[in-house]
């Protein structure tokens, strides 16, 4: 029994993949037993944790397919990301918490004039915090979409040019999201973001916040990042109706 024991604590020593780990067998109710039992509940315990860190990994990977990150070599996405043109360069660094959470970003070109780029941040980690990013991109990209596809849909120039003007109201799309959180009930959850409207034309950017209310930008005249305080102070999405 003893030499079991040994063997049962060496595994957990030397396994890499815990979720392989096995009980051992107990026999008499007495001292090697009962250190026996402890042993296997140690080991249950392992063998749970070790379930449930594969399945945020995996949460984890499928998160990062909502990011505009590079795939490596595996196919798997890394953590850059970016575009160079002749009117623009972005460029992206992420590596998330250990657990899934509720950060997200992206840009998207929207037209020869415009890119769209969203920078998101849902309170807490964790499952609940994932829905809501994934429910904030979804809104977001269907924003995107309106722009390329149903404007060029759009045959008569004026409609166009209407539906167009719409769509240049940031804070329509914030309104939108914010009725989404606020709507679902989430308790106490709610997300803080900078939705931005580039101009490639006239170097304009265009911004909206909700709770996020700093935004850096980098001077290239002075080689610096530039701090900008957006005011009034707006919420973060999802507290009030």
């Amino acid at each position: 029994p003893i030499g079991r024991l040994v063997q049962a604590v060496s595994a957990i020593r030397d396994t890499e993949d815990r979720t392989r780990l096995e009980q051992i067998p107990v026999g008499a109710r007495d001292e090697i037993g009962t250190l026996s039992q402890r042993v296997n509940e140690m080991t249950a315990g392992l063998v749970s944790a070790a379930v449930a860190e594969k399945e945020m990994l995996v949460g984890r990977a499928i998160q990062k397919q909502f990011l505009p990150l590079e795939p490596g070599a595996d196919g798997e996405k890394g953590s850059t990301g970016g575009i160079r043109t002749a009117d623009i360069d972005l460029y992206a660094f992420y590596e998330g918490a250990t657990k899934v959470s509720g950060d997200y970003f992206d840009w998207q070109k929207l037209d020869d004039q415009y890119y769209a780029v969203m920078k998101c941040d849902v309170s807490g980690h964790g499952v609940e915090a994932a829905f809501i990013m994934v429910e904030v991109a979804t809104l977001f990209l269907r924003w995107c979409r309106e722009w390329t596809v149903r404007l060029p849909a759009i045959r008569d120039a004026k409609e166009r040019e209407s539906a167009r003007r719409d769509l240049l109201k940031l804070d329509q799309l914030v309104y939108t999201i914010n009725d989404m959180i606020e709507e679902r009930g989430f308790g106490g959850k709610f997300a803080a973001f900078m939705l931005c409207l580039y101009d490639v034309r006239t170097g304009i950017v265009t911004a909206c916040s909700a709770g996020d209310n700093v935004l850096y930008h980098f001077d290239v005249a002075s080689r610096s990042m530039v701090t900008r305080e957006i005011k009034p102070e707006h919420p973060a999405v999802g507290q009030i109706s």
